[in-house]
């Protein structure tokens, strides 16, 4: 076996010298006129039914926004966040407007308000105490600092509808827009949709000439008085307006819908980006570094930046022009394979969490009830050598878009060969460790696209190592690790832990903090565990000391050396800017929702049923030195970066639960090759 652990560590180091790393910047030249044109709702196939923004695509540069608030994907929050420094939180239920048409009789009628309302006082109210520490109407505020006038034309189907969202982009955190027109329409009156866009070109060229930033609302396209393709009618021909009274030379536009289709549970939006400096295209932001998506936090800097002002308050970069040709064929195929794999994703894991509970508890029974057969001992080996390769063929078939009959051919012809061959599983572990280092070193492109990776869907995370992945990621370096050391080379364990743990912090690669820390609490431990024969204050003081080293390294190499976006550069901004104050914000966070995981998911199963399965089988394998004592030492770093990991993420659940659960089914896997439940036929 010993050239097995010489090819997997040539392999590991040679591919590091391949890695290479891009850099994007933008263009700042100021805009004369910045419009924001609102289609809520559209879809890419309505794209199809809309030949002027066919037109205005082909001429610009189009990709996906992943429109999510704090709580959901439709209404107040999807509008309220692109105006503001983080997801908002905004019940739909409980924000109106002041009713305008019912105090002064204008139903169906164009009317100039005061723009300052209670809405925004209410949602600014709900966020004081959010765990995500918005600053609501940041584009508005610094476009007024900066002496630039902000319009909005915002309509309503009817007065006794939700109004007023279109104003939530432009607001500053007073309520305030230099001019507002908000036009309610009669559902009775067909005519009243025509005269809204009357009234917005009536007016547009008074408007642009005093005011820079202008946010127009369209109609509903879920009216239910008027068939979509009628209402994509009007609105095309609307747009075919807009665009011969646009200087593209001077001006720019972004056509953005702020909320997904309402059947949808999640999804992703079409934004494109026309005008100047811009070039047939997609669009590509730091704050997902994958091409053709953004989120909504992206647009307020980019917007600020088109004016010439400075976003360095703001966490995102904004957004960057790709040009490409066919941009958007490109974005419907990613469009297509991203809800394909975030379909399977859910399948996936449910099949996994489920399967997995099951054969726990099938051991458990077993194991109370001291149930010895060969046959049973036989087919839990196989299971558990099916349950360690599901990761490795997963990946793989992210390259064959995760097609259902490659990976269940792939799995059963991996499961023959490596049965055949007598390899032992440790060696799929390194194989699955190895796979996923050399990925996240040649910028994910495979967990990008794996059901185990990340889900754009979801906006957690969009590039990196995910928690899912995370997990089976530090299962799996414990048994690379078994696998390249012989007796006790504690120096040869400290080399692989830091190396993962740089790989995994690294903005360039892993991107994940929280994951970064659990393998970092490995680390230390493994060092506490290598001086604790020694004087106890003197272990303390180097462990610490040799924490603060690694934390101060990374901290250095992120803020001064990298110029990466990254959930980690995000993170020290927010202590540079708010203070510590700011990390117990974020911890808080953490907390709440993984305790909220633990209420209503089915990882909090799989989390209870391996604790007990794990003190079980650790028992027996001690009692019986099954188990070498340098083996037993990673398996205990391993708890301790599951414990860690579930305390520093936002799902650091996921990490923990499936980090315990491969823990789980290997040590089952070595209790029947040592004979533990071999018994009679």
């Amino acid at each position: 076996m010993k050239r097995y652990r010489y090819i997997l560590f040539i392999i590991l180091v040679f591919t590091i010298l391949l890695n290479n790393t891009i850099c994007l910047g933008y263009n700042d030249s100021r805009v004369s006129n910045f419009y924001i044109v609102v289609i809520n709702r559209l879809t890419l196939e309505d794209i199809d039914e809309l030949e002027s923004l066919k037109k205005i695509i082909s001429e610009g540069s189009i990709g996906l926004m992943n429109p999510k608030g704090a709580s959901s994907y439709t209404n107040y929050e999807g509008f309220g966040t692109l105006n503001s420094t983080n997801k908002i939180l905004a019940k739909v239920e409980n924000y109106y407007p002041i009713d305008i048409s019912k105090e002064q009789g204008l139903l169906g009628q164009d009317t100039i308000v005061d723009s300052n309302n209670s809405m925004i006082e209410q949602i600014i109210d709900t966020n004081k105490n959010s765990l995500y520490n918005p600053d609501i109407g940041i584009i508005g505020k610094i476009l007024h600092l900066n002496n630039i006038k902000t319009a909005v034309f915002d309509y309503s189907d009817t007065a006794d509808t939700f109004v007023g969202k279109t104003k939530l982009i432009a607001m500053d955190k007073e309520g305030e827009v230099d001019y507002t027109s908000i036009y309610y329409s009669n559902y009775n009156n067909e005519d009243d949709i025509s005269n809204y866009y009357n009234n917005i070109f009536n007016n547009l060229s008074r408007v642009k000439d005093s005011s820079d930033f202008i946010v127009i609302d369209t109609e509903n396209l879920n009216n239910t008085l008027s068939s979509r393709i009628d209402t994509l009618n009007r609105i095309d021909n609307f747009l075919n307006v807009m665009i011969n009274n646009i200087d593209k030379s001077k001006d720019k536009m972004i056509i953005i819908s702020p909320n997904i289709q309402e059947e949808l549970s999640k999804g992703l939006t079409p934004i494109v980006i026309w005008g100047k400096d811009i070039k047939r295209g997609i669009l590509y932001s730091d704050s997902t570094k994958r091409e053709g998506i953004l989120t909504n936090l992206d647009v307020a800097p980019y917007i600020i930046e088109s004016f010439g002002i400075s976003s360095e308050y703001l966490d995102s970069s904004g957004v960057v022009n790709i040009e490409r040709e066919s941009n958007f064929d490109y974005i419907k195929n990613i469009n297509n394979i991203i809800n394909r794999t975030s379909n399977i994703r859910e399948e996936t894991f449910k099949i996994v969490t489920i399967l997995g509970f099951i054969f726990l508890f099938l051991y458990l029974i077993l194991n109370i009830f001291r149930i010895k057969n060969l046959y049973i001992s036989i087919l839990l080996e196989h299971t558990t050598y099916i349950f360690i390769l599901v990761p490795f063929v997963l990946l793989i078939s992210s390259i064959f878009d995760n097609n259902i009959y490659f990976t269940m051919i792939f799995l059963a012809v991996l499961l023959v060969l490596f049965k055949v061959r007598g390899i032992n599983p440790k060696y799929i572990c390194g194989l699955t460790f190895i796979t996923i280092v050399i990925d996240l070193l040649n910028g994910s492109k495979l967990i990008a696209s794996s059901v185990l990776g990340y889900d754009p869907l979801i906006g957690a995370r969009y590039y990196g190592l995910g928690n899912e992945m995370a997990g089976i990621l530090i299962f799996n370096m414990i048994y690379f690790t078994k696998i390249m050391i012989k007796n006790n080379e504690g120096l040869k364990i400290l080399f692989i832990y830091f190396f993962t743990f740089i790989i995994v912090i690294s903005p360039s690669w892993g991107s994940n903090l929280g994951a970064g820390l659990s393998i970092l609490s490995m680390l230390l431990y493994i060092i506490y565990q290598g001086l604790k024969e020694k004087n106890h204050h003197r272990i303390i003081m180097k462990i610490i000391s040799f924490g603060i080293i690694i934390i101060s390294m990374v901290i250095v190499y992120i803020m001064f050396f990298s110029i990466e976006e990254s959930h980690i550069s995000e993170f020290l901004n927010k202590i540079s800017s708010h203070g510590v104050v700011s990390v117990l914000d974020i911890f808080k966070r953490k907390i709440l929702v993984n305790i909220r995981l633990l209420g209503d998911s089915m990882w909090n199963k799989i989390l209870f049923i391996t604790i007990p399965t794990i003190c079980i089988l650790l028992n027996q394998l001690t009692k019986n030195n099954i188990v070498e004592k340098q083996e037993l030492l990673l398996i205990n770093s391993l708890i301790v970066g599951s414990i860690v990991g579930f305390l520093v993420n936002d799902s650091g659940l996921l990490l923990s639960a499936l980090a315990n659960l491969y823990l789980s089914i290997f040590l089952i896997y070595v209790t029947i090759i040592k004979g533990k439940y071999k018994g009679s036929e």
